[in-house]
Protein backbone atom coordinates (compact mmCIF):
# COMPACT_ATOMS: atom_id res chain seq x y z
CA UNK A 1 0.00 0.00 0.00
CA UNK A 2 1.55 3.26 -1.14
CA UNK A 3 2.08 5.77 1.81
CA UNK A 4 -0.44 8.55 0.27
CA UNK A 5 -3.01 5.98 1.08
CA UNK A 6 -1.69 5.04 5.15
CA UNK A 7 -1.79 9.12 4.93
CA UNK A 8 -5.20 8.89 4.00
CA UNK A 9 -6.40 6.07 6.78
CA UNK A 10 -4.66 8.00 9.22
CA UNK A 11 -6.62 11.35 8.25
CA UNK A 12 -10.33 9.27 8.47
CA UNK A 13 -8.85 8.44 11.83
CA UNK A 14 -7.90 12.10 12.54
CA UNK A 15 -11.36 12.88 11.30
CA UNK A 16 -13.31 10.24 13.18
CA UNK A 17 -11.52 11.10 16.41
CA UNK A 18 -12.75 14.71 16.15
CA UNK A 19 -16.23 13.85 16.57
CA UNK A 20 -15.18 11.05 19.07
CA UNK A 21 -14.81 8.20 17.15
CA UNK A 22 -11.85 6.30 18.18
CA UNK A 23 -11.07 3.88 15.16
CA UNK A 24 -8.12 1.52 14.39
CA UNK A 25 -6.48 1.10 11.04
CA UNK A 26 -7.88 -2.21 10.97
CA UNK A 27 -11.86 -0.96 11.34
CA UNK A 28 -11.18 1.74 9.12
CA UNK A 29 -10.50 -0.85 6.33
CA UNK A 30 -13.24 -3.03 7.60
CA UNK A 31 -15.81 -0.31 7.03
CA UNK A 32 -14.71 0.09 4.02
CA UNK A 33 -15.09 -3.08 2.66
CA UNK A 34 -18.58 -3.22 3.94
CA UNK A 35 -19.29 0.07 2.10
CA UNK A 36 -17.54 -1.45 -1.05
CA UNK A 37 -19.67 -5.03 -0.40
CA UNK A 38 -23.08 -2.40 -0.95
CA UNK A 39 -22.02 -1.59 -4.70
CA UNK A 40 -22.31 -3.18 -8.00
CA UNK A 41 -19.24 -4.80 -8.96
CA UNK A 42 -18.69 -2.56 -12.37
CA UNK A 43 -18.66 0.48 -10.44
CA UNK A 44 -15.64 -1.64 -8.07
CA UNK A 45 -14.13 -2.47 -10.89
CA UNK A 46 -13.96 1.57 -12.16
CA UNK A 47 -12.50 1.67 -9.03
CA UNK A 48 -9.53 -0.40 -8.69
CA UNK A 49 -8.89 0.49 -12.19
CA UNK A 50 -8.43 4.29 -11.34
CA UNK A 51 -6.10 3.15 -8.34
CA UNK A 52 -2.60 4.04 -9.40
CA UNK A 53 -0.53 0.67 -10.04
CA UNK A 54 2.13 -0.09 -7.38
CA UNK A 55 4.42 -3.26 -7.35
CA UNK A 56 3.62 -6.31 -6.21
CA UNK A 57 5.08 -8.37 -3.17
CA UNK A 58 6.36 -7.36 -0.26
CA UNK A 59 9.29 -4.66 0.92
CA UNK A 60 12.29 -6.05 2.16
CA UNK A 61 12.42 -6.02 5.94
CA UNK A 62 14.56 -2.79 7.34
CA UNK A 63 17.59 -3.27 9.52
Amino acid sequence: MPASEHRHIKALREGLGRIGVLATKSEVLRAGLALLAEREPSEIARLIDALPKVAKGKRGKKR
